[in-house]
């Protein structure tokens, strides 16, 4: 378990970043609505996806970071960390043992002041034990484990902590990158957008798995 004086201090320390409270709203995305066609009910609430989806014939938890439409959101900072890993955790107290999905789209893990200034890398790894502890919650559901899929973009900090404790997959040209797309070309000097095949990305031992869903408007 993690040390309750650890997480109080996290706690306290989030409490002074975070901005006004942010009423929960529908979520809706189109890869989404062809990933569940049996019907899923989602909402997002700083930055953090939350609710129910029917997948592969069973009703599924769903948890993640992602914005609603298409967009990707640009980096995850400490409150939204913190926001992640406590429903995680609530998630991992329900009874119920219901399998669980986690959706990921996030470029990368925040590189402003206010969010380094208290440790986001404590936060991050906090969101990687809350995982783990879900995970092991639904052992007997998902015995393969926790499925973490990439609806679009991954990346930084963000795929590491939620890679540690998830089994990855990726929705079709789908996207996983340790640095954001925008940092590479600049360090390589190049402009090109051109995307990695998905067998070099199984190759190198970053998502396990696929998932071709159809091709939908952008």
């Amino acid at each position: 378990n993690w040390p309750q004086r650890r997480a109080d201090d996290l706690q306290s320390r989030v409490a002074k970043l975070s901005p006004p409270t942010i009423t929960a709203e529908p979520f809706k995305r189109p890869d989404c609505d062809k990933l569940f066609p049996e019907g899923y009910h989602l909402e997002h609430q700083n930055e953090v996806v939350f609710g129910t989806a029917n997948y592969n014939g069973h009703a599924h938890d769903v948890l993640g970071v992602a914005a609603p439409g298409l967009r990707t959101l640009g980096n995850l900072g400490a409150v939204s960390a913190w926001a992640f890993a406590q429903r995680a955790r609530a998630l991992a107290q329900d009874i119920s043992g219901k399998p669980c999905l986690i959706l990921l789209d996030c470029e990368s893990h925040s590189t402003q002041l206010a969010d380094e200034k208290p440790i986001l890398s404590a936060y991050l790894h906090y969101l990687a034990h809350a995982l783990q502890r879900l995970a092991h919650s639904r052992t007997a559901a998902q015995p393969s484990g926790l499925p973490c899929i990439v609806l679009s973009k991954a990346g930084g900090g963000v795929f590491v902590a939620f890679a540690a404790a998830t089994k990855v997959a990726m929705v079709y040209q789908a996207q996983i990158q340790l640095l954001p797309a925008s940092a590479i070309n600049n360090i390589l000097g190049n402009s090109s957008d051109e995307a990695a095949a998905f067998k070099d990305i199984q190759a190198a031992g970053v998502a396990d798995e696929e998932l071709k869903i159809g091709y939908f408007a952008t």
